[in-house]
């Protein structure tokens, strides 16, 4: 998947980007970066990558119980109404906000709209595939990336897919790595209390401010290291 994005980015034929990848995307994300170190098979990037927002993701499968995409695998044996895709995709749906974010009526019609989007897409058998690959995967060599690469943690406590020590763990796998900063400033968030899908929450003004002031920012130390 990583060589996948790779290709992609060469035919863009981008010189210098930045990169965000989210849940797996994340995963994904971080190999495109090791791709010059593997061992096998390396192959270096022909772009200049600056920044990267790595969010509700993880450097290493994780081992807390009670998180990850919760699916309903019963066996279908007939085709299924759109009422009840949307009742098999429901549980895995809520998991991905908070039952406070789900129980706010403010909410509902966001809410009921990932819900409709929910019976198209990826077919179960695709995600459970991507599921296993990454159960299998084994990222090393962050030592190794350039340390001119800005990196911004985005993780929220209560993330109910991610847990939230991943996000931690990423901020110290990745010496250059800063975790978004709570406060009331731009470029900062009002707290962590927000779930997988972090762009819902909060106005989204703040979630522009901290990709600008982000992307302006260079590099700096991190308390005893770069």
């Amino acid at each position: 998947m990583a060589r996948d994005l790779l290709y992609l980015l060469q035919s863009l034929k981008f010189e210098k980007l930045s990169l965000c990848g989210f849940s797996m995307g994340g995963t994904v994300t971080q190999q495109l970066l090791l791709l010059p170190y593997l061992a096998v098979n390396p192959v270096p990037l022909p772009f200049e990558v600056t920044h990267v927002f790595l969010t509700g993701t993880f450097p290493v499968m994780w081992e807390e119980k009670g998180y990850g995409i919760k699916l309903d695998r019963t066996p279908i044996t007939r085709p299924l109404t759109n009422e009840e895709k949307k009742a098999r995709a429901r549980p895995s749906l809520e998991n991905s906000f908070d039952p406070v974010w789900v129980a706010d009526p403010a909410n509902k019609d966001r809410f009921n709209w990932w819900l409709d989007s929910q019976i198209v897409g990826r077919p179960l058998k695709t995600i459970l595939k991507q599921s296993r690959a990454v159960a299998r995967m084994k990222l090393s060599g962050y030592e190794r990336i350039p340390s001119s690469i800005q990196f911004l943690v985005i993780h929220g406590e209560k993330d109910a897919v991610v847990p939230f020590s991943s996000g931690q763990k990423l901020f110290k796998v990745i010496p250059q790595a800063k975790f978004v900063q709570i406060g009331s400033l731009p470029g900062q968030v009002p707290n962590l209390a927000f779930g997988h899908h972090w762009w819902e929450y909060f106005d989204i003004q703040v979630w522009i401010n901290v990709i600008e002031v982000f992307l302006s920012s260079k590099r700096i130390e991190r308390q005893g290291r770069l």
